[in-house]
């Protein structure tokens, strides 16, 4: 991955074979791109905590209604959550990727 636009792009080799340029790269569980936006992350964990909502409203449908407030605060708040101060979603389009899970875990737990 180069970062920058006077970064020159060097191709590096390991034992004689080149290592392949990547766009995007994840470490400890966050995704950083060349441009070091935090877009692919936002949709990661929204893809994450759309997947852990499913699970609970496809095992837990009739559940209690405080029942499944704790398991969304358990469950799906992490992934959402998960090193915030690192990725901080700045830009409107990524809080709302955010927001809609939020929204339908609302939607679950009033229905």
């Amino acid at each position: 991955m180069h970062i920058g636009s006077s970064n020159q792009k060097f191709t590096y080799n390991l034992n004689g074979v080149e290592l392949q340029e990547v766009s995007v790269e994840r470490d400890l569980g966050i995704y950083i791109d060349s441009s070091l936006q935090p877009s692919k992350h936002c949709l990661e964990a929204a893809k994450r905590g759309n997947r852990v909502l499913g699970m609970i409203k496809r095992n837990f449908s009739f559940l209690k209604e405080d029942i499944v407030v704790r398991l969304y605060k358990q469950l799906v708040r992490p992934h959402l959550e998960y090193a915030v101060q690192a990725w901080n979603p700045y830009f409107a389009k990524d809080k709302e990727v955010l927001e809609k899970v939020q929204r339908r875990a609302t939607r679950m737990i009033s229905s």
